[in-house]
């Protein structure tokens, strides 16, 4: 029992801590450096958000409305989605994705970005701790991770059938502006999260 209160005091879920029971010391040691990964991003996007409140205190109501971009990149690590509009249109402006997610985006706000960015961040943790504890990607741990992303995406931008998720999940490793995100945190974490989100969309989970 003490254990179990000694991982949920570390913020792991009771699904995480299911697993490390009976994980061996190099399965407990990579998860332990996944969350602590994990909690330093959470941290450095608080510092962020706090940063960028003290600013947008400051500001005029009247400017308030010109600082929209710059808050979302703060957000995001220096991310800016109008540099990429243009392009995503280009590939994706037919398809029921773009729209949905065109009206889902047009109604969020500062929180909402906020929540999506500390989801993104664990899910990125949890592929990452997976990942180091040597679980393949088509393991039953990487496998619910793949499951908890496609929920996010449903969640906040669009519906995600497995075509289009082995499309993006491509793409994640085709693309070097998104394979070079993903690996910042550690060099085949995007090949390790496409390949898993692979075997989820082959699964047929949602056909």
């Amino acid at each position: 029992m003490w254990r179990l209160l000694l991982w949920r005091q570390l913020g792991f879920s009771l699904a995480d801590i299911a697993g490390l029971l009976d994980a061996g010391a190099k399965a407990e040691a990579a998860a332990l450096t996944a969350q602590r990964a994990r909690l330093l991003a959470e941290q450095a996007t608080l510092q962020r958000t706090i940063g960028a409140l003290d600013r947008f205190l400051q500001t005029s109501p009247e400017r308030r409305l010109t600082m929209q971009t710059q808050e979302f990149k703060e957000i995001f690590g220096g991310f800016d989605p109008a540099e990429y509009s243009a392009e995503a249109q280009a590939r994706w402006g037919e398809s029921d994705a773009y729209a949905q997610s065109q009206e889902r985006t047009a109604r969020y706000g500062k929180a909402d970005w906020q929540t999506i960015r500390t989801e993104m961040d664990a899910l990125s943790a949890r592929y990452l701790a997976a990942k180091s504890a040597g679980h393949p990607p088509a393991s039953a741990e990487a496998q619910a991770i793949a499951a908890d992303h496609c929920a996010h995406l449903e969640r906040w931008f669009y519906d995600a059938p497995p075509q289009l998720l082995r499309g993006l999940a491509q793409m994640w490793v085709a693309d070097e502006r998104f394979r070079a995100n993903i690996d910042r945190a550690d060099e085949g974490l995007a090949a390790y999260q496409s390949a898993a989100m692979l075997a989820w969309a082959n699964m047929g989970a949602h056909e």
